[in-house]
């Protein structure tokens, strides 16, 4: 079988993309690989997990993990829960560019950034059709506005846009190492971590209106009541725009509130902001209205970006092997969920939390009711952040150059 460019797939990797079946259970499923070439099925019959995966190798064995490709899940739906649902199963297999990373949906069509290659791969999920775009250096994921989808190319200091009809391609100069936009109040937020500047950029006009000016490197933001907020390494801020006064015209003047030493991309649990500091092994939890700690509650070692359920916050630890549960309300330390050496952040659907496992090369499926890890679905070697698309997980794996589905319904 051979992947994508005419490259073989390996062996390693086609076991990789085997179940590893869990208390999910069921008859082994088919894994379908697409691109040009004939279905092929493989054999998923893995043993059934007794327990997660091994510890990690210790400190002076361990490579870090490079903190660049972290992108914090924007909101997405839910499924609805429905008593004939079936067990979450493994689904198609696309053979993208190199080191895929979280995929951007426009409807039926989503776009795979390719790190490795400077490209976007566009596929058709519902013709399996697939193009490539050609958009820069170290294209990160991407956002949705004014008909177009835009992919900062951090190697090439540009935010890139792409027509979603004639895929026509219109970089726009912003600043070294940009992060992913988010659209609000009518502009897209492009935060230039090595620049120190958010930029402000009218999507309809694809002009620059403001730079905002920070000292510290800013991670891609998050709107709440009626503000975005977005955090700044080396100087530890959590920022805050009132987003109901905002004037293209008028210069930006942020409110700061400090946090945890070297702060990741926020999110929101409960009413209040829930920023991990990955220096410092703990979470600050923010209250947006009187703009105070609430509380610094410890975590495991270097807390990656949350996922939130209802009730629950769940933060990975990347340089540990457990995924630690809080009480968004009472605030208290629920458990501490064996899920494999460094997890990532995931996505949460209605009865489960999705969370990639690099050092495993799976995806952990975690109950949300009861807390456990339930197992884990392999899909390719380094997987990545899952997004949640049209009822299904769809799971780069950087190491295989591979997007897997896993089917939900």
């Amino acid at each position: 079988m051979r992947g994508h460019a005419g490259r073989p797939l390996s062996s390693a990797v086609l076991a990789s993309m085997a179940l590893i079946v869990g208390a999910c259970g069921g008859s082994s499923p088919t894994v379908e690989f697409v691109g040009g070439e004939t279905p092929t099925a493989v054999d998923a019959s893995t043993p059934v997990p007794t327990a997660p995966p091994p510890p990690p190798p210790t400190a002076a064995e361990s490579t870090p993990t490079p903190d660049d490709d972290a992108v914090a899940p924007t909101a997405e739906p839910t499924l609805a829960p429905t008593p004939e649902r079936e067990a979450p199963r493994l689904g198609r297999v696309y053979p993208v560019g190199a080191e895929p990373h979280r995929p951007l949906a426009t409807g039926p069509i989503f776009w795979v950034p390719n790190i490795g290659e400077d490209t976007v791969t566009r596929i058709d999920t519902t013709t399996a059709e697939q193009s490539t775009v050609t958009v820069g250096r170290r294209p990160d994921t991407g956002v949705e506005a004014d008909g177009a989808v835009w992919f900062p190319a951090r190697d090439d200091e540009t935010l890139v846009r792409v027509g979603i009809d004639d895929l026509t391609v219109t970089p726009i100069a912003v600043g070294p190492n940009a992060d992913t936009p988010i659209l609000a109040a009518d502009h897209l937020w492009v935060p230039v971590r090595d620049g120190q500047v958010m930029v402000v950029i009218d999507p309809a006009t694809s002009a620059i209106v403001q730079r905002i000016e920070l000292k510290g490197r800013p991670l891609t933001p998050l709107m709440l009541d009626g503000a975005l907020w977005f955090v700044t390494r080396d100087d530890d801020m959590l920022h805050r725009v009132d987003l109901g006064s905002f004037d293209p015209g008028v210069p930006v003047v942020t409110e700061q509130i400090r946090v945890g030493r070297d702060p990741d991309r926020a999110v929101e649990a409960g009413g209040r902001l829930w920023v991990p500091a990955r220096r410092g092994d703990v979470i600050t939890v923010v209250d947006p209205e009187t703009r105070g700690i609430v509380a610094s509650i410890p975590v495991g070692a270097r807390p990656d970006t949350p996922v939130v359920t209802p009730g629950r916050v769940w933060v990975p630890n990347l340089d540990g092997t457990t995924v630690t549960v809080i009480d968004s309300e009472t605030l208290d330390v629920l458990a501490d969920v064996e899920v494999g050496s460094e997890p990532r952040t995931g996505v949460a659907t209605d009865d489960f939390v999705w969370i990639p496992v690099l050092s495993n090369d799976f995806v952990a499926q975690l109950d949300i009711s009861d807390l456990s890890f339930v197992g884990g679905f392999g899909v390719g070697l380094s997987p990545d952040t899952p997004a949640l698309i049209d009822g299904a997980l769809w799971v780069p794996a950087k190491g295989s150059d591979t997007i897997t589905e896993i089917m939900l319904r």
